[in-house]
């Protein structure tokens, strides 16, 4: 698949959506858009071609590189599906995330608070008519660690609280969920390599017997190549890999994702710049 660079600073490239998270390169590039282009892949004489378009995001950021709007489209017609909007403060906080069906019409919103270290306080769900839906409260340890999450009903009635444990590194090595009484739901504990990038997740039940696991392999580029899921006897029942080709400032423009027991896939990503 061909790269497209235009001399006015203009660059398409064949792309995925990242989330509000760019990837290696993309640090160094004003992006406007990032399109994504999902496809059924099929196999023939070894090499896989594109099928029927299976998804179609758009994910749009402003000049400072925020993410302010996500947007799904209906691979049939083309028409918007639902789309998420982000609205940030002047410190460049995000403060709300509406989201919207196809027609225009608000779902709901998520509406966000900061403390005066600028560190996450609060996240409130919101019907369109401003109801709560859900809260969480978010603590921190001294260095700015999240280590707490409290998340309440509609009702403002605690239904399970979040924690969160970390290594000298800052990467975050477990995660615990509690009921409301403080009984154990369960736990994952990560495991990471010399570069900081998770390789493992494990997950164990309140009695600390194990649940299923998974594992991730990395390329040069860092990006992941292999993803196994194994259950709690180590068996491997699930597993996912990726093939890429890379292009302008060694972004990945193509991905080819074949999921054992269930096929191929082909994502092609478009960046639009500033």
């Amino acid at each position: 698949m061909k790269n497209l660079l235009f001399a006015t600073g203009v660059a398409l490239l064949l792309m995925s959506c990242l989330g509000s998270d760019f990837d290696q390169g993309m640090q160094d590039i004003a992006v406007k858009t990032i399109t994504e282009k999902t496809y059924i892949g099929i196999e023939e004489a070894g090499n896989i071609r594109k099928g029927d378009l299976e998804d179609h995001n758009v994910k749009t950021y402003n000049r400072k590189g925020l993410l302010i709007e996500d947007a799904d489209y209906n691979v049939s017609n083309g028409n918007l599906s639902q789309k998420t909007t982000y609205t940030y403060n002047d410190k460049d906080l995000k403060v709300e995330e509406a989201f919207w069906d196809g027609d225009g019409s608000l779902n709901y919103k998520k509406i966000f608070t900061y403390n005066d270290k600028n560190l996450l306080e609060e996240e409130k769900m919101t019907n369109p008519d401003g109801s709560l839906v859900s809260e969480n409260v978010y603590k921190y340890d001294a260095n700015g660690y999240l280590i707490e999450k409290w998340n309440y009903d509609s009702n403002r009635k605690l239904e399970s609280k979040d924690a969160y444990e970390y290594d000298a590194a800052g990467n975050q090595i477990a995660w615990s969920q509690f009921t409301a009484k403080n009984f154990l739901k369960f736990k994952y504990v990560y495991r990471y390599d010399s570069k900081n990038r998770k390789i493992s997740e494990q997950y164990y039940n309140p009695d600390d017997t194990k649940g299923n696991g998974t594992t991730y392999e990395y390329n040069n580029q860092g990006d992941i190549i292999k993803e196994s899921t194994y259950n709690e006897f180590g068996v491997l029942i699930a597993q996912e890999e990726q093939k890429y080709t890379y292009g302008y400032l060694g972004i990945w423009s193509v991905k080819i994702t074949h999921i054992r027991d269930a096929g191929f896939s082909v994502t092609e990503r478009e960046i639009a710049l500033y």
